[in-house]
């Protein structure tokens, strides 16, 4: 009898935490900083089958209070979730969705954002067995050739360049300096993955 209580306990506990996120946006009108840091770390401790309801009702909240982005990051993170759980239909639909809530909201969406939806895309092609298609979605150029420019001015610009080739950024939204760590840090970000994983 205990070992039939405890889940349904669980499951309780699990409603009346996702009440609670509902009230506290019906307080506030909106999702703050410390609230979304508070929703990672429930659903890190959370059991996976509890995690979906708890999501569920997350972007519901994220779609009210109009936080495109916040919806996108919930999706990216359902996606890195059920890649890794092998339940590779839905890791392709959160991915498609959020790329959608990212696009939406592309003048407050993060660099970083659209960088860790296609390195995230790249680990789902690689575990489907397409590893040719997740070395395209991570194809950087060589980096030799930035390193073999002798002006730092045109290696900023060339990175830059390439920056804004893999981002699809059809503006000037960040200066080369900030292209550069972003491309360094999207390379390097890449090439872990890549050699943790034996892909090169």
């Amino acid at each position: 009898a205990i070992a039939d209580s405890y889940p349904r306990s669980y499951e309780q506990i699990v409603k009346l935490r996702s009440l609670q996120e509902i009230q506290d946006f019906s307080d506030h009108h909106e999702v703050g900083a410390d609230a979304v840091e508070d929703w990672r770390r429930r659903l890190e401790v959370a059991a996976p089958k509890s995690a979906i309801p708890l999501v569920t009702v997350r972007l519901a909240i994220a779609r009210l209070a109009g936080d495109r982005v916040l919806e996108g990051r919930l999706l990216l993170d359902v996606g890195r979730r059920a890649r890794k759980n092998g339940r590779f239909h839905i890791a392709t639909n959160s991915l498609i969705r959020a790329d959608n809530s990212f696009n939406l909201a592309k003048d407050v969406t993060t660099i970083s954002d659209f960088s860790e939806l296609r390195l995230e895309r790249a680990k789902l092609h690689y575990r489907v067995g397409d590893s040719s298609l997740a070395l395209r979605l991570l194809h950087l150029g060589e980096f030799e050739s930035i390193t073999a420019i002798e002006s730092t001015d045109e290696a900023k610009a060339e990175a830059a360049r390439r920056a804004s080739s893999i981002f699809n950024m059809t503006d000037k939204s960040m200066n080369d300096d900030e292209a550069l760590d972003l491309y360094i840090h999207a390379g390097m970000k890449s090439i872990k993955w890549m050699v943790d994983d034996g892909l090169k």
